[in-house]
């Protein structure tokens, strides 16, 4: 999300999109064109599809229309205040504590086969395969809520493989509580149809876990008003969906933090007081600028757990609201994973208390 979108846009001489003409109303108007500022001429579909594209139809064809006419039923019941997102190598050997009931995976974390971190960068490598039976160790009995989120490369990958994977398929054996939508990404700036086509993409996801017997949660992002008021009118005719998904990973700069803060807060206010809505990866010292909604927030991260795999232990500084970092290297990693999902939990209860 890129906190420039919150400006108002003249049409430059460069900007041929289509969008401008009316050609995709009414799903897209025209007017959000205005908010284009990069070429949308493309031939080497580089991260986006955007209007120009040779084989448009067929993406518009693969999400049934870009009408945000997708029924979803699917029920979350109210979730706590934070809850730790783990990784591969703790799902599979570390216990979490009692007391914590729920738990995030994210979409690499249930990868077998298919991808490898060389240099630091995510790449292809040969099949794709599940870890079928990831929830059949320590995460038995807990309830894990998959987040479809990740590097573009893994997310394009793995839903252009979907049916060949058998992919909803095998994620509907592994006893999921509840999977979100995939987090196709929108950018700032690009062209308007990309940004809708892509918001439609994760919409549609959503569709197929629920097609497929799971609990779905989708996943939801806005860059301007145009997009916010989509999400309203497709919340108002799905009132069984109490609970959206939002990946902030990748917010880093205080601007941009700002403008999802003040969008996300808009959204809210129009939107009926049982919706609510999880944040993963969201930055701790924002939490109390959310206010009044903190009662609709759920936090969700694997700041703990990525701590405790370098031996770093947190301690809770109450004086001045923030977490120590201690290098605990006679303790066993999972003796600090515990620790630290526990002081987290605590900082973040403290942080909603807060106000700004």
């Amino acid at each position: 999300m890129e906190s420039s979108c919150d400006k108002v846009y003249k049409l430059s001489l460069f900007n041929n999109c289509e969008v401008a003409s009316g050609k995709f109303e009414p799903y897209i108007h025209r007017s959000e064109s205005l908010l284009t500022t990069n070429l949308c001429d493309n031939p080497h579909r580089l991260n986006v599809v955007t209007c120009k594209d040779e084989e448009i139809e067929y993406f518009i064809k693969e999400v049934d229309g870009l009408d945000f006419d997708i029924e979803i039923n699917s029920e979350i019941p109210k979730l706590p205040n934070h809850f730790p997102t783990v990784d591969k190598r703790s799902a599979l050997k570390f216990q979490a504590p009692e007391s914590i009931e729920f738990i995030g995976l994210t979409l690499i974390d249930i990868i077998k086969t298919g991808f490898v971190f060389k240099a630091k960068t995510l790449q292809k490598a040969g099949d794709i395969t599940l870890e079928e039976n990831l929830l059949k160790g320590s995460l038995k009995g807990k309830k894990v809520i998959l987040f479809l989120t990740g590097e573009d490369m893994l997310i394009e990958t793995v839903w252009h493989k979907r049916d060949s994977i058998k992919f909803f398929q095998i994620l509907s054996r592994m006893g999921f509580f509840a999977i979100t939508g995939f987090n196709f990404s929108v950018f700032g700036g690009e062209c308007a149809f990309s940004q809708h086509l892509n918001l439609k993409r994760s919409l549609f996801s959503s569709h197929l876990i629920e097609k497929h017997g799971m609990r779905a949660i989708p996943h939801v992002y806005f860059i301007n008003d145009f997009q916010i008021q989509k999400w309203v009118k497709w919340f108002n005719n799905n009132p069984s969906v109490t609970c959206f998904v939002m990946n902030c990973q990748l917010i880093k700069e205080n601007s941009e933090m700002l403008f999802l803060i003040k969008n996300l807060k808009r959204l809210l206010s129009l939107l009926k007081k049982d919706i609510s809505v999880i944040l993963q990866g969201f930055q701790c010292d924002y939490i109390p600028f959310l206010r009044p909604y903190i009662d609709r927030i759920h936090f969700t991260d694997k700041t703990a757990v990525k701590d405790a795999n370098q031996k770093k232990k947190y301690e809770l500084d109450i004086k001045n609201n923030r977490l120590i970092k201690i290098f605990q290297p006679h303790l066993t990693v999972e003796q600090i994973f515990k620790s630290n999902i526990l002081n987290r939990k605590m900082l973040i209860e403290r942080k909603s208390s807060f106000k700004t």
